[in-house]
């Protein structure tokens, strides 16, 4: 499946939807923030939650599988999934899990959902492109 194009906005273009995840973590308990939005840019839902995990990386990869969980449950078929753990995403496209086999487990899970949906994109991406996630994830932790 190719991958979408996006605009100058950084959204995808239709029928994708843009899931933005992000986790921050506190000793062993991470706040977590999902964003989906269409192609206009238009906000579909958004959600914070609370992680007990025992380290960042099982958290990043949590927060991944659940936005995927979400978008599932708003019947959406085309995600581009948009994360700012380098190491999750390249779990996730296969380049290996180095340093960090707790992850996994919630890999493989992952791969499992993932073939639920039409298509699917992976995209890493700098936390201050992920500002609005980080900024709800943030939110639990205070």
């Amino acid at each position: 499946m190719p991958r979408p194009p996006f605009s100058s906005l950084d959204s995808p273009t239709d029928p994708y939807h843009k899931v933005n995840v992000d986790g921050s973590w506190k000793g062993f308990v991470a706040g977590v923030g999902f964003i989906i939005r269409n192609s206009r840019i238009s906000l579909i839902c958004s959600q914070t939650k609370c992680l007990t995990r025992q380290t960042p990386e099982e958290m990043e990869a949590e927060v991944v599988l659940t936005g995927m969980e979400l978008a599932l449950e708003h019947n959406l078929e085309h995600i581009v999934i948009q994360d700012d753990s380098k190491l999750v995403m390249d779990a996730i496209n296969d380049r290996g899990i180095t340093g960090s086999w707790r992850i996994y487990p919630i890999v493989i899970a992952i791969h499992r959902i993932a073939s639920l949906f039409r298509s699917i994109t992976w995209k890493w991406s700098s936390r201050s492109s992920n500002r609005a996630a980080h900024a709800g994830s943030l939110m639990l932790l205070v």
